[in-house]
Formats: structure tokens, C-alpha cells, sequence
């Protein structure tokens, strides 16, 4: 195969939030175009139709992608509330994007939206890991010569013990998982209280 044909087959498919973040759904449809090119993956694509479609008509290169668009006319802003938007609005593109990947329509799910109704999507739509009770949000970092997981990056500044088990735990998995034979941390957050003298 030369550097210009495309497979013919993708690796997976990924459900992006496309009305998620800052700029959407420009922005985010570039970057989901842009990995979907270099990265040999196919996406579906939540938001409202008529705005992701007229994205798409900017990459000439779109038709050739293994890209599908479910509509979804609600959003949940970044200042909303997770909870109330998320009961108020019934087709939002978040909840959409997590549906797709409980129906295994898609092998993952990323979104530069709202990250409580990210969390809450994916839970209503997945559920949680048996004996798990809270999520845990994770993000890769630099790591020498590959990434790193850093895991739950701030969705739980009050962990007991039990949640701290549940996150090493869960770590350990996507470590045996991938193969690594990297050392993983625990790091928790330090409060450190200050009393200003005036």
C-alpha cells in the first residue's frame, strides 16, 4: 500500500461529542478528521446534523472516511448544570455519543464538553464497573518515549480509601491489559491549609 491509499478497513470506531468544547463543532470535527486520517480510525460524529454536515463539507477528503453522523439537536453548555441539563434535554450530543458506544457502535468515547455531563452521560449509558463507586477520570501524559496514564485527574478531591483502591485497581487493568511493564504511582491530593496573618 502506498502512503496515499487509504485502508480499506478502520482499527475502531470513536464517538465524538461534536458539539463539545470551545469552537464546536469546527474544531472538534478538524481534530476528529485529522486523527481519523492519520490514526486509521472510523467516527460518529452527535450533534445536529446540519452543522456537522456543513463541517464536513469543508475536508473534500470526508467522503472517504469511515464517518457517521447520528443527529442530536440538544447540548449542554460548559456553565450549565450536568444534572439538570441532562434531565431537561433528552437528545443531547453527549448522551448521544455515550449511547453509541453502549450499543457498540463505537469502541470509545471523546468529548471536549462539559466533563460532569460527560461523566454522567457515560454512566447512565454504561453503568459502572462492578464494585466500583465513582468514576475516574483519566489522561494520558508524556512519558519518555510513550504515554502515560494519569488517572483520575480531578473529578474526586475527596477520595476515601475504597476510591483510591477502585482507581489503583482499575490502573492496574489498563496496565495488564496493554502490555507495559511501566511502574504505576499513587498520588494523592495533599490540602495544605493556610492562615493569612493580616
Amino acid at each position: 500500500m502506498t502512503n496515499n491509499q487509504r485502508p480499506t478497513t478502520t482499527l475502531m470506531r470513536i464517538a465524538v461529542d461534536a458539539m463539545g468544547g470551545d469552537h464546536a463543532p469546527g474544531s472538534i470535527i478538524d481534530g476528529a478528521l485529522a486523527a481519523a486520517r492519520h490514526l486509521n480510525i472510523g467516527l460518529v460524529l452527535t450533534g445536529r446534523s446540519d452543522l456537522i454536515d456543513a463541517e464536513l463539507a469543508r475536508h473534500p477528503d470526508a467522503g472517504e472516511l469511515d464517518i457517521r453522523v447520528i443527529d442530536a439537536p440538544d447540548v449542554v453548555g460548559m456553565g450549565e448544570s450536568p444534572t439538570s441539563a441532562l434531565r431537561r434535554k433528552s437528545r443531547t450530543s453527549i448522551r448521544q455519543a455515550a449511547d453509541a458506544v453502549a450499543r457498540g457502535e463505537a469502541g470509545a468515547l471523546v468529548s471536549a464538553g462539559n466533563t460532569g455531563a460527560t461523566v454522567m452521560a457515560a454512566h447512565a449509558s454504561f453503568g459502572m464497573l462492578p464494585g466500583v463507586d465513582r468514576p475516574a477520570l483519566a489522561a494520558t501524559v508524556p512519558s519518555g518515549d510513550a504515554l502515560g496514564v494519569l488517572l483520575d485527574v480531578g473529578a474526586n478531591a475527596d477520595c476515601r480509601a475504597p476510591h483510591l483502591l477502585h482507581a489503583r485497581l482499575f490502573f492496574l487493568g489498563l496496565h495488564f491489559q496493554s502490555g507495559s511493564n511501566r511502574f504505576g504511582g499513587l498520588i494523592d491530593v495533599i490540602r495544605i491549609h493556610l492562615k493569612c496573618i493580616a
